[in-house]
């Protein structure tokens, strides 16, 4: 049997979502819970993986197990034993052909950009602690939507050689929280590409860069002089959703 499982996590203490030997990983620890809850190792595949020190308050992922138990003895079992940083949203048995990475059709992200430096947000918001300018913010981002190659705003090597194509559906600005937030929604992400975007936006709000620089890179990838990524801490995995599948309403 195959089972959905969503999660929310506070990222600053983990290496990313991604197993890594001798670091401690959210797939890690949700796998040590379930190999516990479930008698031998289980693994596990997530939507996306997230960076080190990158949030989620929509993750899913899937596993498989060939001794079915109780939904609600299982949830109730992983929510007890998971680490106070990862909370359980929802588990819910997948549907056929469910496939948490492959099968999702959208992901959308968040960046949140502190305008005040403050010790309660440290953890959820890249600290700039100065102004930006939110119509050029807007005015930059505007030439993100639709489908472009992306491997000018990503970092792995073998991203640079192959297809970047991603399909944006919407990529915009708004104030919110004392500061500003960037929300991007899109088929599929290259990697880091959401924080050097932010990291090209953030100049341009900063007056440092002309807002049709970042249309320029989108039609002339490059690898040269790559703009510096935005901190992790203000990056968010917001939700991931899939084509026919209802979808988990966790509070």
């Amino acid at each position: 049997m195959r089972y959905r499982i969503d999660l929310e996590y506070d990222g600053t203490d983990f290496w990313g979502w991604q197993i890594q030997p001798g670091s401690r990983t959210v797939q890690g620890e949700v796998e040590a819970v379930l190999s516990r809850v479930l008698g031998g190792p289980v693994p596990v595949t997530g939507a996306g993986r997230t960076d080190r020190g990158c949030h989620a308050a929509g993750q899913v992922a899937h596993f498989d197990h060939d001794r079915p138990r109780p939904l609600k003895d299982l949830a109730r079992a992983l929510a007890a034993l998971l680490p106070e940083d990862i909370r359980l949203r929802a588990l819910t048995e997948a549907p056929a052909g469910f496939h948490a990475r492959y099968s999702a059709t959208r992901r959308a992200y968040r960046y949140l950009i502190a305008r005040r430096r403050s010790a309660f947000t440290r953890r959820l918001m890249w600290q700039l602690g100065e102004r930006l300018d939110l119509k050029s913010l807007r005015a930059a981002s505007a030439c993100l939507a639709g489908e472009h190659d992306f491997r000018g705003f990503a970092v792995a090597l073998e991203e640079t050689t192959g297809s970047g194509r991603c399909r944006v559906e919407r990529a915009d600005w708004d104030a919110a929280g004392g500061g500003y937030r960037f929300t991007i929604v899109a088929d599929r992400f290259l990697t880091r590409m959401v924080r050097l975007l932010v990291g090209s936006l953030v100049e341009v709000g900063r007056g440092r860069l002309d807002p049709a620089a970042v249309g320029e890179r989108l039609r002339r990838p490059s690898h040269d002089s790559r703009p510096a990524a935005a901190p992790a801490v203000g990056l968010c995995l917001a939700w991931v959703r899939y084509d026919g599948v209802n979808e988990v309403n966790g509070g």
